[in-house]
């Protein structure tokens, strides 16, 4: 049976920069793991350091796992000199050919080097430089365009997580070339029912009745118009602490936590707001369960691994106006506020604590296991 399997390659970074790149990976083959045994392709992960391999391992569990070197680590001499001709030259020097026999290529990637892929699937996680230009530099911006461009008229087939992606898309890019497919995906995540929430509190030093909001310190994640709201509420009376996680490293603008900083100095809500930076997965997850509720205020996003997150364990949620937030939460109870007024979160901050209250029941495994079967069907590993 196995050698009947059909074989998907993805490729893998793991990357405190863009983890959630590396979660809708690991998601992926956690979402085949529930498929029936004659279903489960063979997977392999492609990635320039075995030790993304392992991470994958360890988190998955899948049983169909291999590995295939691509390209060269950095601080490998060919990786180096990599890093000085894409600079100099606007491309790599040295390539690592693979020629496995390979199904599926997914996400695909411009210029890789799988020569015998049956297909190549491309993936944009969204086109958030369209919207917000200001947030990029100028090479950013081109780099991103030109990969887009290259897709709308080489690409055979692109998968966009969607219906607001794709309509950006069609949008951009009217005269493309390339069937497309929407696949909202689903999060797999560790059950941490089980765990002691004390612990973790008391590792970060946070007291119970907090408020939550998981996102990276990155200027479109909207975290100043939290602590704005922060500080209408206070001056209101009302005085709760609110809990960030995510990294404090945003590779577009090095002084944009200092920033953050600075404005929790200037609006005195100094002993309302904990940053935790960067931290475990499960522990992340252990406090989103237990706050009182989380926000997430972002300015855009492709399709929120937060949103499924809070869905994933039936937690209250408010939400900034996003379109893809309305298309993700259609089915699922929420707040929507005001993307562009702190006045509006607080408010749906005040209603939400008089209604968090109410359980939520709401069958996740569900939408995890359609998951599973439209990545079979969108990807052609019937």
């Amino acid at each position: 049976m196995a050698e009947q399997r059909k074989i998907l390659a993805l490729p893998l970074s793991v990357s405190e920069q863009w983890i959630a790149g590396a979660y809708y990976i690991f998601n992926i083959i956690k979402a085949l793991n529930l498929l029936s045994e004659e279903q489960k392709p063979s997977i392999i992960i492609l990635a320039p350091d075995e030790s993304d391999f392992e991470h994958a391992k360890k988190e998955t569990g899948y049983p169909y796992l291999s590995y295939i070197k691509t390209g060269y680590a950095k601080k490998t001499i060919p990786g180096f000199l990599n890093r000085v001709s894409k600079k100099l030259i606007k491309k790599r020097i040295s390539i690592r050919k693979i020629r496995n026999v390979i199904d599926v290529l997914y996400p695909a990637w411009r210029s890789n080097e799988i020569k015998n892929a049956k297909r190549k699937i491309f993936w944009i996680p969204d086109f958030q430089e369209h919207h917000l230009p200001g947030f990029f530099s100028l090479a950013e911006l081109e780099q991103r365009k030109k990969g887009q461009q290259y897709i709308a008229a080489h690409a055979e087939s692109l998968i966009l997580s969607s219906n607001d992606a794709k309509k950006d898309f069609e949008k951009f890019y009217p005269g493309h070339h390339c069937k497309i497919d929407v696949l909202p995906f689903a999060v797999l995540n560790e059950d941490v029912s089980k765990r002691n929430v004390e612990n973790v509190l008391k590792k970060y030093s946070i007291q119970s009745g907090y408020i939550f909001i998981a996102n990276q310190m990155w200027m479109h994640k909207n975290n100043i118009s939290v602590l704005e709201a922060i500080k209408i509420l206070k001056d209101e009376g009302f005085d709760h602490s609110f809990v960030f996680s995510g990294s404090t490293n945003d590779y577009r603008s090095a002084t944009y936590f200092q920033t953050v900083c600075e404005k929790v100095q200037s609006l005195g809500i100094e002993k309302n707001i904990k940053f935790l930076g960067f931290i475990d997965r499960a522990d992340q997850l252990l406090l989103m369960k237990h706050a009182k509720f989380l926000i997430q205020p972002s300015l855009f996003e492709g399709w929120s691994t937060v949103v499924e997150d809070a869905k994933s364990l039936n937690q209250h949620l408010i939400v900034s106006d996003l379109e893809v937030h309305k298309e993700q939460l259609t089915n699922y109870p929420h707040l929507m506020f005001d993307r562009t007024s702190p006045a509006d979160l607080a408010e749906k901050i005040k209603t939400m604590l008089t209604m968090n209250e109410l359980p939520i029941q709401y069958d996740y495994h569900s939408q995890q296991k359609k998951f599973a079967q439209e990545i079979i069907r969108k990807l052609g590993l019937e």
